[in-house]
C-alpha cells in the first residue's frame, strides 16, 4: 500500500468515528473517482463544511453535488427530487456533458462528471423512459459505473433500481455508500425477496464474496419476513437455501431430502445441495443415493460450468470437514485430462496439499492462475500462499483486490506473501488496512502490531499495541467483572514494543503492571531489566536480568537480554560466559550461536563465525525461529564465507537467501 494510500485512511480515520470505519471509509475507496480526490487536502474540509461528519451523509451523490456546486459557484438544491428542479444553466451542463460521454468507449467520467452523468439519466427517466430501458444501454459499461452509483443516491425505489442492475455491478452500487450493516441487511432483503431460487443463488454469491459477514443475517431476516411454504419445489428449494446460509443445516437437509422425493426434473440440483449440506453435518451421509447420483453425472462427457462449480464447492466443504476419504472417492469420477474450470483446479490443489503432494497441488494452483487472468479467483492467493508460491500469491490477491477491495482473506494473503519474500515494509503498509475494515478485531490488531514490528516501524506498532490495551480495558470497565487486569500477553507485547521504540519508561510501566499480577514472570523482569538498565539504572537493571535468568533458566531469552545488557556494558567475557552458560541450560540455542557469531564477528574472528553461524543454522532446523531470525542466520554464514575469501560457498548462500527472501535489500546488495 502506497503511503498516499495511508494518508488517505489517516484522514478519514480522523473524521469518522471508530465504530464507522469499516463501513464508511471502505465504502469512498470502492469508487477511484472519490478517492482519488483525498489526495487533496482541502477535499476533505470541504465535505465536512458542506456535508458534515456523519458518515453515511457522504454519498457519491451529495459529494459530487458539492463539488459541482463550488465548481459553478451555484447553490444545487439536496436532495435532488428531480429534473425539473435544477436551473437552466446546470440543464444547460448535463446536457453537453452527456453529449461528450454518450458515445465514448473507455473514457472513465470523474466525480463531477459522474455526478452530471446521473442527472443527465435522471433526465431521460423524466422523459418518458423506464429505468430498464436506461440502464440497457449502460449498466455493461464499465466506464459508466461511477454515474450508476450516484445514479442511487437519486432514485425514488433504490431497491427496484440494484434490481435492475447484475448482483456485482447492485453490490459495488449498494457498497460505495455509507451504510450501515443493518442499512445494508434492510435493503438487501427488499432487493432479493420474490426471486426465484436460480437468481437468488446468484445474489448470494456475491454478498458472499463482497460482504460475507451480512450473509447469515440476510438470510435469517428473508426467513422471517418472506411468507414460504414448502408447498411446491421452487419454495422448498428456496427454503432450503436460506436455512443453509442461515447456519440451520438440519433443516436444510430435512427440505432438500423432500425436493428430492418429489421432482426429478430438478434433481442434479437437489443432488448437489444435498451433498454440499450433508458434508456440513457428518461423513456418514455421503454414502446415500445422492452422493451416487452425483457422482454418476461426473461421467458424462460434457459437464457444465454451473455443475463444475457446483463440485468445487463441495469438495471444498469437504475439505473444511476433512472428509477426505469422500473427496477421493468424488475426484476419481473427474475426466482426464480435467477440464480447464478455476474453481475446481484450485480445490483440487488444495486437496493435493492435504495429502502431501506437493508437486501436483503447485501445477494446478499455477494452471489455475493462468486460467484466472481475465477473471480473479477468491481462493487462489490462499491456495498459492500454501504451496509456497509467495509471488503467484501476491499477484493473485492483488487481482482479485482489484475487483473486491474490500476482501479480508486477499489482504491477510497478500501482506503474508510480501512478508514471506521479506518485503516486510510493504507488508506493513499493506496491513494497514486491517485497522480500517475490522477496527474491533483484536486478532487482527495483533496481526498488525506484528507486521510493522517485522518492519521496524516500532513507534507505529506501539500506537496499535497501546489501542489493543486501551479497547481491553474499556472493555473491562464496560462489564464490571472482578477481573480488572489486563491480559498478560498484551502487556508482554506492549512492553517488547516499547522497548524497541526506546520508550523505556513505558516499558518499566508495563512491566509493573504485569509484576503487579505475576511478581516471578521471567519476560517482564527481563523487559524491566534491560529498560532500567538504558535508563541509567545499571545495578537495579542487572538484578532484574539475573533474577530472569534463576527463574527461567530454560528460557534461551533470558539468556539472550541479560548477555545484551553485559555487551552494552563492554563486558565482553562476561557475555561469552553467559552465552556460553545458556547453552547448557537452555532448551533452544539458535539464536545464542548467532549472538556468539556476532561477537566473533566483531573481533574479525570470522573462521570462528562461521562455525557459530552454523551451529545457529543446524539447530534452528528442529526449532522454532521466526523469519527474520532465520534470514540474519543465512545473512550470518554469507558474510564469514566472504570475509574468508570463500566467494563462490558465500555467493550459493546469497543465491538461497535471494530464493527465500527476494525483496530483501541486504542479501540483494551483498
Amino acid at each position: 500500500m502506497e503511503k498516499q494510500e495511508l494518508q488517505r485512511l489517516k484522514t478519514l480515520k480522523n473524521i469518522f468515528p471508530e465504530d464507522s470505519w469499516s463501513w464508511a471509509i471502505t465504502a469512498l475507496r470502492r469508487n477511484p473517482a472519490i478517492w482519488a480526490e483525498f489526495d487533496n487536502s482541502e477535499f476533505s474540509q470541504t465535505l465536512i463544511q458542506d456535508i458534515g461528519v456523519e458518515p453515511q451523509d457522504w454519498t457519491p451523490g451529495r459529494i459530487g453535488a458539492v463539488l459541482f456546486a463550488r465548481d459553478i459557484e451555484e447553490e444545487i438544491p439536496y436532495p435532488i427530487d428531480s429534473f425539473d428542479g435544477l436551473s437552466a444553466e446546470i440543464k444547460g451542463i448535463v446536457h453537453q456533458t452527456y453529449q461528450e460521454f454518450e458515445d465514448q468507449e473507455g473514457e472513465t467520467p470523474g466525480l463531477i462528471n459522474g455526478f452530471l452523468l446521473a442527472l443527465a439519466l435522471l433526465g431521460e427517466k423524466r422523459a418518458g423512459k423506464s429505468w430498464s430501458e436506461i440502464l440497457i444501454q449502460y449498466k455493461e459499461r464499465i466506464d459508466w459505473e461511477t454515474p450508476l452509483v450516484i445514479l442511487f443516491n437519486l432514485v425514488k425505489d433504490p431497491a427496484d433500481y440494484l434490481r435492475l442492475l447484475n448482483p456485482e455491478l447492485a453490490l459495488q452500487v449498494l457498497l460505495s455508500n455509507p451504510s450501515t450493516p443493518e442499512s445494508l441487511v434492510g435493503i438487501l432483503v427488499e432487493v432479493v425477496a420474490n426471486l426465484d431460487i436460480g437468481d437468488l443463488e446468484k445474489w448470494f454469491k456475491v454478498i458472499q464474496k463482497e460482504v460475507p459477514d451480512l450473509v447469515a443475517m440476510v438470510a435469517q431476516a428473508l426467513l422471517s419476513s418472506l411468507d414460504l411454504t414448502s408447498g411446491s419445489i421452487q419454495e422448498i428449494l428456496i427454503l432450503s437455501f436460506l436455512n443453509q446460509l442461515a447456519g440451520h443445516d438440519d433443516k436444510a437437509l430435512k427440505l432438500l431430502e423432500k425436493a428430492a422425493d418429489q421432482n426429478q426434473k430438478l434433481h442434479g440440483k437437489v443432488t448437489a445441495n444435498l451433498t454440499k449440506v450433508k458434508s456440513h453435518l457428518d461423513e456418514s451421509r455421503v454414502s446415500d443415493q445422492a452422493w451416487k447420483d452425483l457422482k454418476g453425472s461426473l461421467s458424462k462427457e460434457d459437464i457444465s460450468e454451473e455443475n463444475l462449480t457446483e463440485v468445487a464447492d463441495i469438495i471444498n466443504s469437504l475439505l473444511i470437514n476433512k472428509q477426505y476419504a469422500a473427496i477421493g472417492d468424488l475426484v476419481e469420477k473427474l475426466p482426464n485430462p480435467l477440464p480447464e474450470h478455476p474453481a475446481l483446479l484450485i480445490t483440487l490443489s488444495d486437496y493435493a496439499l492435504e495429502q502431501n503432494q506437493p508437486i501436483r497441488a503447485e501445477q494446478l494452483a499455477l494452471q489455475a492462475l493462468n486460467l484466472s487472468l481475465d477473471k480473479p479467483q477468491e481462493y487462489l492467493s490462499s491456495v498459492l500462499l500454501k504451496a509456497g508460491l509467495f509471488r503467484e500469491s501476491a499477484q493473485a490477491a492483488k487481482h482479485y483486490l482489484g475487483k473486491y477491495p474490500n476482501h479480508l482473506v486477499s489482504h491477510l494473503n497478500y501482506v503474508e506473501a510480501l512478508r514471506s519474500q521479506g518485503n516486510y515494509g510493504d507488508a506493513s503498509q499493506a496491513a494497514q488496512i486491517l485497522t480500517v475494515l475490522y477496527p474491533q478485531d483484536l486478532v487482527l490488531q495483533r496481526k498488525l502490531a506484528g507486521y510493522l514490528e517485522e518492519a521496524d516501524t516500532w513507534q507505529e506498532a506501539l500506537e496499535v499495541r497501546a489501542s489493543i490495551l486501551t479497547k481491553q480495558q474499556t472493555a473491562i470497565e464496560q462489564e464490571s467483572s472482578l477481573n480488572t487486569s489486563l491480559p498478560l500477553k498484551d502487556l508482554i507485547a506492549f512492553a517488547n514494543c516499547a522497548y524497541s521504540a526506546k520508550q523505556y519508561r513505558r516499558t518499566v510501566s508495563a512491566s509493573d503492571q504485569i509484576l503487579a499480577q505475576d511478581q516471578e514472570n521471567s519476560p517482564a523482569l527481563s523487559l524491566k531489566g534491560k529498560a532500567l538498565y538504558n535508563l541509567g539504572q545499571n545495578e537495579e537493571g542487572f538484578a532484574h536480568l539475573n533474577r530472569a535468568v534463576e527463574l527461567t533458566p530454560q528460557a534461551e531469552i533470558s539468556w539472550l537480554t541479560l548477555a545484551e545488557c553485559q555487551k552494552s556494558s563492554d563486558l565482553v567475557n562476561q557475555t561469552r560466559q553467559t552465552l556460553n552458560s545458556g547453552l547448557t541450560a537452555a532448551s533452544t540455542h539458535a539464536m545464542i550461536y548467532y549472538q556468539l557469531g556476532k561477537i566473533e564477528t566483531e573481533e574479525n574472528n570470522h573462521s570462528k563465525a562461521l562455525d557459530q553461524y552454523q551451529k545457529a543454522f543446524t539447530a534452528a532446523e528442529s526449532e522454532d525461529i521466526d523469519q527474520r531470525a532465520s534470514y540474519d542466520i543465512h545473512l550470518g554464514i554469507s558474510k564469514s564465507y566472504y570475509a574468508l575469501g570463500h566467494h563462490d560457498q558465500a555467493r550459493a548462500n546469497l543465491k538461497e537467501i535471494n530464493n527465500r527472501f527476494p525483496a530483501n535489500f541486504e542479501a540483494n546488495l551483498l
